[in-house]
C-alpha cells in the first residue's frame, strides 16, 4: 500500500497523521520526519482516549514572522466516563498547551493548540506527552483546582507520547 499523509492545516503549522497502512521508513525519507513510535514505559498504562496525529507532529516555523508556529491536537473521549488530561512536553520553556490541562465529559473531541515559541530547531528528540484519569466519583468542587487534583491523584489510566518534528520555512509570502 502506499504511504497514506492526512494533513490537518493551521495557520502556521501542521500535522501529519500517519494512517494505519503508512510505511514508517518511506513516510520518513519522503518528509524527513522521525520515525519513532514512542513506546509506553512497562509500567505505564495504555491510552485509552482518541488522539489525533497518532504518531507525530510537524511545526512550520516561519523565518518571516515573529509569531509562534502552531499545531492543533485532537483529543477524543470515546467513553461513558469523563475524563482529566494533562499535557507535559520536553520543552517547558518554549512549548504552550491550551488548554494544558481539563476535562472531557464522555463521547466528546477537544481540540488542544500547541504553540512553539522560538525561531531555532531544537537539539535531539521533543515530545508530548498526554495523560488521562478516568473520573468516577469525584464532586464538581474536587475537580476546581485540576492542577492540585493531578497532584493528589499521580497515578494516571493511559498515557501516549506524541514526537515533535520542526522544520524552518524561509519562504516569502
Amino acid at each position: 500500500m502506499p504511504v497514506t499523509l492526512e494533513p490537518h492545516e493551521e495557520r502556521r503549522g501542521s500535522i501529519y497523521a500517519l494512517s494505519n497502512s503508512s510505511s514508517y521508513s518511506n513516510l520518513a525519507e519522503t518528509f524527513n520526519l522521525h520515525t519513532e513510535i514512542l513506546p509506553n514505559k512497562p509500567h505505564e498504562p495504555t491510552f485509552k482516549l482518541g488522539l489525533e496525529p497518532i504518531d507525530g507532529a510537524c511545526f512550520r516555523i516561519d523565518q518571516n514572522h515573529s509569531e509562534p508556529a502552531h499545531i492543533r491536537i485532537f483529543l477524543e473521549n470515546n467513553t461513558d466516563q469523563r475524563q482529566t488530561f494533562k499535557i507535559k512536553t520536553t520543552l517547558t520553556e518554549k512549548l504552550r498547551a491550551k488548554p494544558p490541562l481539563g476535562i472531557i465529559e464522555p463521547h466528546s473531541e477537544l481540540s488542544i493548540r500547541i504553540s512553539y515559541n522560538a525561531k531555532e530547531i531544537p537539539d535531539g528528540l521533543h515530545y508530548i506527552a498526554i495523560y488521562h484519569i478516568k473520573l468516577t466519583d469525584q464532586t464538581d468542587e474536587e475537580l476546581k483546582d485540576l492542577r492540585e487534583f493531578w497532584k493528589k491523584n499521580p497515578n494516571f489510566d493511559g498515557v501516549r507520547r506524541i514526537v515533535l518534528n520542526f522544520e524552518i520555512d524561509f519562504a516569502d509570502e
